[in-house]
């Protein structure tokens, strides 16, 4: 064969367009991912810096709330229903009756309140609030003193969950509120564990001190817990962000927040009309989720974030739990006005009296 028609194989060392294969990092697993894939680093710092603000401090927030949804249960049962002469329950029915009374009629107030007062001045304030209250209950003797601080503990602490799921639809796009929200559940169930670790603790250890009995040095250590929070809540819960004025977010990551929720389709709360208000009793969501959540066994609590975040955040959110939450508590409340027997309230099984010994 002639040179000319000799064909050259490409020198492999030489020819540019030889290139040898680049190994292709491995994706994560879809339920692994903290962020969207494609999320830039600037938006990973952005995300960081409201996981690390605004969803400690709501996970922080709910675990008190939780906890002081608890303690007079629990206080109940670890000598206060024998050092006050209370009855087999009728007195605990009607403490729970009157937080949930509470929390009923405080529900629209403060879904309302949040759109005019920051969130960040809002929410802790009403969780130190509520704690005063909590705080009063150690030195309460009879049992309607325990009605009135009950009642004012429900009204204020009906800000919590909804303010909460507010801010949070306000910042974190759809995808990234099932982890987050899961995370804000999980606190919420800690917190009620807690409750009866601490009071076993506390009647072991604190029986006595000061002249005071263990169940109501409780009321005082849940106190203590949740003032420290609220400081917390003041200064680092970031608003929402077209009002936000966070010191750790900078000017583009606040410019950025808004473009994320505007690309999900969101836009700030507008004016409340007629139109809102028909809007909202027409709606599915309102009465599917009240039905789910009257049905719902009498230990579960605020169990439908999840759901509810995904489809309602964030702007119709707030104003659907304005009905949503007092529909639900008012079922709840009915169907287990005569299920509030002590002798029969699960959580007695998580205590441990005289040295470990269950009090049944």
């Amino acid at each position: 064969m002639d040179s000319h028609q000799q064909v050259s194989r490409p020198d492999k060392t030489t020819d540019p367009i030889s290139v040898e294969a680049v190994p292709v990092e491995k994706l994560k697993p879809s339920w692994f991912q903290w962020h969207e894939p494609g999320t830039s680093t600037e938006e990973k710092k952005l995300i960081a810096k409201l996981d690390w603000f605004l969803l400690s401090y709501s996970c922080l927030c709910f675990f008190i709330k939780q906890l002081d949804a608890n303690n007079v249960s629990n206080a109940y049962v670890s000598g206060m229903k024998e050092e006050l002469h209370f009855g087999k329950g009728n007195e605990l029915s009607w403490m729970n009756t009157y937080f949930n009374i509470g929390q009923i009629l405080g529900g629209p107030i403060a879904n309302m309140i949040i759109t005019v007062i920051r969130p960040r001045y809002w929410l802790p304030s009403c969780l130190l609030v509520w704690s005063i209250f909590v705080l009063f209950l150690f030195k309460c003797e009879t049992a309607s003193e325990f009605y009135a601080l009950r009642f004012c503990i429900g009204l204020f602490e009906s800000a919590a969950s909804p303010g909460i799921h507010y801010v949070l639809g306000c910042w974190y796009r759809k995808s990234e509120l099932g982890r987050r929200s899961a995370l804000f559940v999980i606190s919420g169930v800690l917190g009620q564990m807690f409750s009866g670790y601490l009071q076993s603790a506390l009647y072991s250890g604190m029986q006595g001190k000061g002249g005071l009995s263990a169940w109501r040095w409780l009321f005082i250590f849940d106190f203590v817990l949740a003032v420290p929070i609220a400081i917390y809540g003041i200064f680092c819960f970031p608003d929402t962000p077209h009002t936000s004025k966070a010191w750790y977010l900078s000017a583009w990551e606040r410019q950025r927040a808004i473009e994320r929720i505007e690309e999900e389709g969101r836009k700030p709360i507008g004016k409340m009309d007629l139109t809102v208000i028909k809007r909202i009793l027409t709606s599915w969501q309102v009465y599917t989720f009240s039905f789910a959540q009257v049905l719902q066994p009498p230990y579960v609590s605020d169990r439908l974030t999840k759901p509810q975040m995904v489809l309602l955040v964030p702007n119709r959110w707030l104003l659907h739990n304005a009905i949503l939450r007092p529909l639900a508590e008012i079922g709840t409340l009915l169907r287990n006005k005569h299920k509030q027997h002590p002798d029969h309230h699960w959580r007695r099984k998580l205590l441990l009296h005289d040295k470990h010994r269950l009090r049944i």
